[in-house]
């Protein structure tokens, strides 16, 4: 018997052991195997970090707008309005931005800086998604989707990251999804651009990292959650809820982006967490991975379709 109890415990030091310094190299690694952080401090006591927040008028874009607002000036860029609960703080300002539009996204960033400076926190956001099949797929769709979804985070990041360059101080936040790694019907151009973002995140990290004089004070932090219920999946919302799928709420999500934003550390977080694992499904045998992407099929079917 106490050869036995002897046993488990050197198991679980051992196990214990490898949990411990496992997270201390992922750390590491995310601040580029400094053992300190770089750069400029962060101000956020006394509100002098400039954060943007696209798709900040709705869904997880409001709430982290929101959760910021105590610690930062914030400015949302979107095509509509602010809510009334955002036009009530007064750190939170606005710049309509039609992301589909290059030169739109260029003249409010230049804008921006002209007026405030550099931001040290750009968080991409914004996201759309309808549930429709390749075939139904219109080219007037497919070049909003992935203009919004993925060609705003570049056209973003070139106005801005020159500029945290400068200040040794920036945080890039990518709102992805788990959809980047599992493709579903109905949602193809949603997933490739999810993926796509998921793919710029960590070319950035790796920019950063190699390429840029100061690269190593810049944050990098991608979240990939699962289904949450924003205005973002009304198309097929009434599957979800009809197979009684889990949904996150979306402070789940923008409470998440606000932590992170807040500790100033670089992070891939997947919500909830235990869904991690769906990470590496890729490298799971092909029999598991049909059986695990057939279950989200009947998810993903349309219900009521807005107008594309």
């Amino acid at each position: 018997m106490a050869t036995l109890l002897f046993s488990t415990a050197l198991i679980i030091l051992a196990l214990t052991t490898i949990l411990l310094l496992n997270r201390l190299l992922n750390n590491l690694a995310l601040n580029h195997w400094h053992l300190t952080s770089q750069g400029s401090p962060y101000a956020f006591s006394n509100n002098k970090e400039l954060a943007i927040v696209t798709g900040g008028s709705s869904g997880f874009g409001k709430l982290i707008a929101l959760g910021l607002a105590p610690h930062a000036k914030v400015i949302v860029l979107d095509i509509t309005d602010l809510p009334t609960e955002l036009l009530s703080s007064p750190n939170i300002s606005f710049r309509k931005c039609d992301l589909t539009s290059p030169q739109d996204v260029q003249d409010v960033a230049v804008a921006i800086k002209e007026a405030h400076g550099t931001p040290s926190i750009l968080i991409n956001n914004a996201g759309i998604a309808t549930s429709h099949t390749i075939l139904d797929t219109s080219d007037e769709w497919l070049e909003k989707i992935f203009r919004v979804n993925i060609m705003s985070h570049f056209a973003l990041i070139r106005e801005f990251l020159p500029g945290m360059l400068a200040m040794k101080k920036g945080h890039v936040v990518t709102v992805a999804s788990m959809a980047a790694y599992a493709s579903t019907a109905n949602l193809v151009d949603y997933s490739t651009t999810k993926s796509a973002a998921l793919a710029l995140h960590n070319g950035l990290t790796q920019e950063l990292r190699h390429r840029y004089q100061n690269g190593h004070c810049i944050r990098t932090s991608v979240f990939c959650p699962m289904w949450a219920r924003t205005p973002l999946i009304k198309t097929w919302e009434s599957s979800l809820n009809t197979h009684r799928a889990p949904v996150l709420e979306p402070s789940d999500v923008a409470n998440a982006v606000v932590r992170q934003v807040l500790a100033a550390k670089s992070g891939t977080v997947y919500l909830p967490w235990h869904i991690a694992s769906a990470a590496g499904m890729a490298a799971w045998p092909l029999w598991l991975q049909g059986f695990a992407l057939d279950l989200q099929q009947q998810l993903t079917v349309k219900g009521t379709q807005p107008g594309m």
